[in-house]
């Protein structure tokens, strides 16, 4: 009887501590969420998504040329506009709201991606079958929970980018897959295929799954089913890219076409990746064994379709991080599938392949120990900044977590109210500052991070480019950011970084008189400094 109560304790302490670290999670995303709001971007370049959003919204052209003023490019593809953009214009619309809450409505969307996100999971865990998680739905949920309101993601998780969208989209399609392994029903396979168009509709990387699929029916040799996926996703995908027109696959394809590459970086970045998520090095290890000892490692067809969308995301992870400009984000499909493969080698058909002395018993228990060991160390910064909060709340400690957000929005605040004074057109070195609820007079400077090295790959740009337009006096008023950013990125806790935003124009000290991109402030005088800008104006 002694016992008994004695696990029974046991038992509702843990489900204490599950509900406790999900509430936690929860609550540092939504306090991230509120860090967001008064900064002008959250993770890097987040200002190329917002500018090609306000121009849906706003009727504008999405899909513009680069190379003519005002020289900016929409890197993400069309569903993310018509979704995000689309709404955006629904309710400016509706509730006459000002350009100013824009960031604020999508950083919401995406928020609302990754909640639908953790339903998905919570659902193909339970399709799974898994013995250590079905028998408990909290445990299912904190599983589901902790895939996506991780470390790893981060920033991601709030942020005006396609991400959290094309993964919730290719959840679906493996939920769909998943569905379509047991039952062989056409349907479900159709559906799975809409469902990564989808996903590669928002952003173009996101074939993760459906390289999965492929994988999963080349070894089932199911060729007439792999032919049907082949063809509808090339008939969408590339109906798409036709109707599109040529700015539209300029942006998907031709516009980072010049981007630096380097596996070295690639490396750098999944071990940054890593220490925010161990298992997928976990992952990656396991995967490398099952492709060796293929004909040992246990059969199941949920396994084959798991572990192939697995290695097809951490593949497309290394090419994608390998790229001018990457971060980490590009790893989070990696951990989720990786994870996901993990936790059902645990599944109730396949366990008697499985025995202690066995390859794949390690590398099961390695999965789940590094994901618990990520869970721990994500949660960490939380725990410490939630005692933290609460002892201001009793009046203990006078800091504020906030202050350098709440700063920053200061400093662009006065910014905006100067901009406003100001004759245009106006350029503003720092990219983000040139967005349209900052800077309103247009048109708006919003260049693309390619820029510069386009510029030096010999490109041509409308009137020479901003150094062109510069020399001409085009003009009247240039605003300098005095300092510049490369610090803000999801792997840092952001009160570290102090900067507006991560992409700038610096300015030159040529001679007697300086010089941006090469174009030299002949026509212009100082104004003024306030704070980290430098004004000046265009000489009469």
């Amino acid at each position: 009887m002694a016992n008994e109560s004695k696990r029974t304790a046991g038992q509702t302490a843990f489900r204490l501590a599950l509900l406790g670290a999900c509430l936690l999670a929860a609550w540092a995303t939504f306090d991230g969420w509120s860090w967001s709001l008064p900064r002008l971007t959250t993770t890097g370049c987040e200002e190329e998504a917002l500018f090609p959003i306000w121009k849906f919204a706003r009727h504008g052209t999405v899909y513009a040329d680069p190379q003519s003023v005002p020289f900016s490019v929409s890197y993400y593809n069309w569903l993310f506009f018509f979704v995000y953009g689309g709404t955006v214009k629904v309710l400016f619309a509706l509730f006459s709201l000002d350009d100013s809450v824009l960031p604020v409505i999508t950083r919401l969307l995406t928020l609302g991606f990754a909640g639908a996100s953790i339903g998905i999971i919570y659902a193909i865990l339970g399709r799974l079958s898994v013995l250590a998680i079905s028998g408990s739905r909290l445990v299912r949920l904190t599983c589901s929970v902790f895939l996506i309101l991780s470390a790893l993601a981060g920033s991601w998780l709030y942020t005006a980018r396609p991400d959290m969208a094309a993964i919730t989209c290719e959840l679906l399609g493996l939920w769909c897959a998943l569905r379509y392994a047991d039952t062989r029903r056409i349907s479900l396979l159709l559906a799975a295929v809409l469902a990564c168009y989808a996903a590669w509709s928002f952003k173009q990387n996101f074939v993760h799954v459906l390289g999965g699929l492929f994988v999963f029916l080349m070894l089932s040799r199911q060729w007439r089913e792999l032919g049907l996926v082949l063809l509808s996703f090339v008939v969408l995908a590339g109906g798409t890219l036709l109707v599109g027109g040529h700015a539209y696959r300029h942006s998907l394809i031709g516009a980072q076409m010049n981007c630096q590459v380097s596996f070295a970086v690639s490396l750098e970045i999944f071990l940054a990746a890593a220490r925010l998520a161990p298992q997928l090095v976990a992952v990656a290890v396991a995967l490398a064994a099952a492709l060796v000892i293929r004909k040992r490692w246990p059969k199941s067809t949920a396994g084959d379709l798991l572990a192939g969308t697995a290695l097809v995301a951490l593949g497309i992870g290394f090419l994608g991080a390998a790229k001018q400009g990457a971060d980490t984000n590009y790893f989070i499909p990696a951990s989720v599938f990786g994870v996901l493969w993990g936790f059902n080698l645990f599944t109730s058909g396949s366990e008697k392949s499985f025995t202690p002395s066995g390859v794949p018993f390690f590398f099961r228990w390695a999965i789940l120990a590094t994901f618990c060991l990520a869970v721990v160390m994500g949660l960490g910064a939380p725990a410490r900044k939630a005692v933290k909060e609460v002892a201001r709340l009793l009046g203990r400690d006078e800091t504020n977590g906030n202050e350098l957000a709440s700063g920053i929005g200061r400093e662009v605040a006065q910014l905006k109210q100067h901009l406003d004074e100001l004759p245009g057109p106006v350029f503003v070195t720092d990219r983000a500052c040139n967005l349209p609820w900052v800077q309103r007079k247009a048109p708006h400077f919003v260049y693309s991070f390619m820029y510069a090295v386009d510029r030096k790959a010999g490109y041509t740009f409308e009137s020479g480019g901003i150094g062109g337009l510069i020399e001409k006096g085009y003009f009247e008023t240039i605003v300098v950011l005095q300092r510049g950013c490369a610090c803000e990125t999801p792997g840092l806790a952001p009160s570290r970084c102090v900067h507006v935003s991560m992409g700038h124009l610096p300015l030159v000290q040529d001679g007697a008189v300086p010089s941006i991109d090469g174009g030299r402030l002949t026509h212009y005088r100082l104004a003024f400094q306030d704070g980290a800008f430098t004004y000046y104006r265009k000489q009469p």
